[in-house]
């Protein structure tokens, strides 16, 4: 369940290929092969771009590692995934 500080508690995640799916239905958009989440570690995940945008906004996956040690005054992010 999520707290009340709007957190998700989960396990590790030891290289697991995630989905993005329409809010409507079951049809996958985005796919981020290889994932791995480290334990007792503080992600943020979120989507940016557009699904269907080849060029300028492609639809990916970006997840900030809020327990690692920051880069000048911001977390170390990094966008993947690939548009289905």
């Amino acid at each position: 369940t999520v707290d009340a500080m709007g957190y998700l508690e989960q396990n590790a995640i030891p290289s697991s290929d995630l989905r993005v799916r329409r809010h409507l239905g079951l049809v996958d958009i985005l796919d981020v092969p290889g994932f791995t989440a480290n334990a007792q570690h503080v992600y943020s995940v979120f989507t940016t771009g557009t699904h269907g945008a080849t060029v300028l906004k492609p639809l990916q996956l970006v997840v900030c590692d809020d327990s690692a040690a920051p880069l000048g005054h911001l977390f170390p992010c990094t966008a993947a995934g690939t548009q289905l």
